[in-house]
C-alpha cells in the first residue's frame, strides 16, 4: 500500500456552507484553550454572508434614552471636530487672520456650531454637522435586527476533522467578489475576541452552516455588546468599502460545502487531489463541493458531494464517513471515493465503486 495506491478510501474533511454565502476561505490557524499556555494548530474555515442575509430576534436591552445618548456621544462625538464649547486662540494660532476692518487678529475665541458639548446630544438637529443621523432610540427595545454583512468562522482539527468547541466566531465585515474585505467590527453576542456566546439554550454550532442559522435564531442582548453599539457597527460595515486582500484560499459562492485536506494530516487524499491538478497553498487544499448522490451496486443512493470538473472531464466524489456519523467528535470526516465521469446523467454516479470495502462502508 502507498498514499498513491490506497487500499481504503482516504479521509478528508467536509464542511457544510451556509446558504447564500458570498465567499469562503480556509487557512492554517492556532488555537489556545482557556487557561492554557499551549496552543495547537487548527484549520480555520470562514464564510462571509451578504447584507440582510437574515433577521436576528432582539429583546429588551435594559437601556433608557440617556444610556442611548451617552453611548452615541462616546462613539461619534468625543473625537468630532465640533465637540467643544469655546476655543481661545493665541497670536500664533491667529497668524494670517484679519478682523472685519482688515486689521491683523492677535487673539480670538471660536464658538462651536454644535450644541452637543454644552447642552447635550438631545439639543442637536440631525443630521448633524458631521453627517450622523442621531441616536437610535428604537434600540431600547428591538424586536428585529436586520443583520449586516457578517463573517462566521470555525476551527477544525487538521487530522481528526472535528470542530474546536470554543473556536466558533462571528464579526461584521463586508467582502466583494474580488476577494477584498473591509475592516471588521464586533458583532452582538460576541466577546472582544469575536468568540460567540451561544447562550444556555443552544449547543455550540459544529459547522459554518449551523453557526449562521443559529446566530440568526438566537435573541440578541446587551450582556456583551449593547444594541446601540451593534447597530452602529452594522452601519459602519454597510458603509465600508472593501480594500484589504482576504487571507487563505478563497472559494466563490455557489457551493454546498468545502473539501479540506492537508499534506501533513490527510496525506493520501492530499496527494491524490494534487496529482489531479487541484491547487494547494502551504500544504493545504480547500475547494468547493457540490451536493449530489452516489449510486451503490444494489441500486440505492447515498448523499454525496462532487468537485468541479478537472482534467480529463472527470470529478472527485466524496461522502461523509458512514463510520463517523454516530460519533459527534468525528463530525465532518469524509471519504474520497474516487474520480468519476462528469458527463453521466446523474453527476458523479457510479455503479462500480473502487473497492468492495467502499460499498460496505457506504451501505452501513
Amino acid at each position: 500500500m502507498s498514499y498513491l495506491i490506497p487500499q481504503t478510501a482516504p479521509t478528508l474533511h467536509i464542511q457544510p456552507l451556509p446558504e447564500d454565502y458570498l465567499l469562503a476561505s480556509g487557512e492554517w490557524n492556532s488555537y489556545t484553550p482557556n487557561l492554557s499556555r499551549n496552543s495547537y494548530r487548527t484549520i480555520r474555515l470562514t464564510a462571509w454572508m451578504p447584507d440582510n442575509f437574515d433577521v436576528c430576534a432582539g429583546n429588551d436591552s435594559g437601556l433608557d434614552n440617556s444610556d442611548i445618548e451617552r453611548e452615541f456621544e462616546d462613539t461619534y462625538c468625543d473625537d468630532c471636530c465640533y465637540h467643544f464649547d469655546e476655543n481661545h486662540l493665541d497670536r500664533s494660532e491667529c497668524d494670517g487672520m484679519e478682523d472685519g476692518d482688515g486689521n491683523p487678529v492677535t487673539s480670538a475665541t471660536v464658538v462651536s456650531k454644535c450644541p452637543c458639548y454644552s447642552e447635550g446630544v438631545d439639543h442637536v438637529s440631525f443630521p448633524c454637522l458631521s453627517g450622523y443621523d442621531g441616536p437610535d432610540y428604537d434600540s431600547v427595545d428591538q424586536d428585529d435586527i436586520d443583520l449586516s454583512p457578517m463573517a462566521f468562522a470555525i476551527d477544525v482539527h487538521p487530522s481528526r476533522g472535528w470542530f474546536i468547541n470554543k473556536g466558533t466566531s462571528a464579526w461584521c465585515q463586508k467582502v466583494n467578489e474580488d476577494g477584498l474585505c473591509s475592516d471588521r467590527w464586533r458583532a452582538g453576542n460576541a466577546y472582544e475576541n469575536d468568540q460567540v456566546c451561544w447562550g444556555n439554550d443552544n449547543d455550540t454550532p459544529d459547522t459554518l452552516a449551523v453557526a449562521a442559522a443559529t446566530y440568526a435564531d438566537a435573541p440578541g442582548n446587551a450582556d456583551l455588546l449593547s444594541p446601540l453599539a451593534f447597530t452602529q457597527n452594522r452601519h459602519r460595515c454597510r458603509q465600508a468599502t472593501p480594500s484589504h486582500p482576504l487571507p487563505g484560499q478563497l472559494v466563490r459562492s455557489g457551493y454546498d460545502a468545502l473539501l479540506v485536506a492537508s499534506a501533513a494530516d490527510t496525506p493520501a487524499a492530499y496527494l491524490l487531489l494534487r496529482g489531479s491538478g487541484v491547487p494547494a497553498e502551504h500544504g493545504l487544499i480547500v475547494i468547493g463541493l457540490i451536493a449530489t448522490s452516489h449510486t451503490l451496486e444494489d441500486g440505492s443512493t447515498v448523499p454525496a458531494y462532487r468537485t468541479e470538473t478537472i482534467a480529463g472531464g472527470r470529478c472527485w466524489l466524496v461522502i461523509n464517513d458512514p463510520a463517523a456519523l454516530d460519533r459527534p467528535e468525528a463530525d465532518g470526516r469524509g471519504l474520497l471515493l474516487g474520480q468519476f465521469s462528469s458527463h453521466s446523467p446523474t453527476p458523479c454516479t457510479s455503479t462500480t465503486p473502487s473497492s468492495s470495502a467502499l460499498v460496505a462502508a457506504a451501505a452501513s
